[in-house]
């Protein structure tokens, strides 16, 4: 039997350990009959796959033993001399070597960024990498990128951060002319520093489809379908909308819990909220790509739970 699709995956890259990846990966392919999965493992990781799910991986899984993994606090230039058999430097290579289209890992972001590029290559007129994702808005889903990979940026960075995101845009959220904005503290033309004025300038006389500045209040209005900003700017945003999401949440359950008319009142809306909850649960929204890059790396967040790593997939 052949299947369309094969994704590689690091069972041993994320801080919960492998149990949630494993569970997640058997969920996903339950649902996704198309797909089969290459597993990269520590010896405990595959014999807890061959132990539990003895039924399941004779046709759609192929496990791969590997004897080590890169931790999260292992320096990128250790990981990529010293570790060259690890989890994740096998999977990066099955994309290399074309035996998967895509690999997932929930490790170290600065190892997998430079295990990538070096591996698979950047493409030609990229600079750098960069991690972008798809988060939800007001009325469609837009994209932001770089969300962590590079901290500094030029403007020329940004510059193809901007490219790069609206080829993307017209793929994955079906836009012809695809909005671009860059992320900063005003819209006005003279707000900001150098690096992003200077980005700005070239921008506005590009062919991009480009807005101007749009600020962080207003990224989800649905105003633009493509976020750009450097990497430290765009992952102190992501986890600021990561513990927004979780601070409503918990506001809600406080006050439903608050007193008796309220838990009554509970029972009415328990619909409305559960899709509220659904709709407002950063995990569903996890997984983000390194875009640049000759080959499909999918970064999932280093916590991610069974759902979590299931949106990754």
């Amino acid at each position: 039997m052949t299947h369309q699709i094969k994704i590689a995956i690091d069972l041993d890259g994320g801080d919960l350990g492998f149990e949630p990846v494993i569970a997640a990966s058997m969920s996903f392919l339950s649902s996704h009959p198309d797909v089969s999965l290459l597993c990269y493992g520590l010896s405990e990781s595959i014999e807890t796959i061959n132990k539990r799910y003895p039924n399941k991986i004779v046709d759609r899984i192929e496990l791969i033993e590997c004897d080590e993994a890169v931790r999260m606090d292992d320096k990128p230039s250790d990981a990529l001399r010293r570790k060259k058999t690890s989890t994740m430097a096998r999977g990066i290579d099955s994309i290399k070597e074309k035996k998967a289209h895509a690999f997932v890992s929930s490790g170290n972001t600065g190892a997998l960024m430079l295990l990538s590029s070096v591996a698979l290559k950047l493409i030609e007129g990229i600079e750098r990498p960069a991690i972008v994702t798809m988060l939800p808005g007001k009325k469609t889903p837009f994209l932001m990128l770089d969300l962590g990979a590079n901290t500094e940026c030029t403007s020329e960075n940004l510059i193809q951060f901007a490219k790069m995101g609206n080829f993307l845009a017209r793929d994955l959220l079906e836009k012809e002319n695809p909005v671009i904005a860059l992320l900063n503290i005003g819209e006005e033309h003279h707000k900001g520093h150098s690096t992003i004025k200077d980005a700005s300038e070239i921008l506005r006389n590009s062919e991009i489809n480009y807005y101007g500045y749009i600020e962080a209040n207003q990224m989800f209005s649905g105003r633009v379908d493509v976020v750009v900003c450097d990497g430290f700017t765009g992952n102190v945003a992501l986890k600021s909308i990561e513990g927004t999401a979780g601070l409503i949440k918990a506001f809600i359950q406080n006050i439903l819990m608050s007193s008796l008319f309220y838990k009554f009142l509970s029972i009415f809306t328990l619909p409305v909220l559960a899709a509220l909850r659904k709709k407002m649960d950063p995990r569903r929204y996890n997984g983000a790509m390194l875009i640049g890059l000759n080959g499909i790396v999918i970064k999932s967040h280093g916590s991610s739970d069974e759902i979590g790593f299931r949106a990754a997939l």
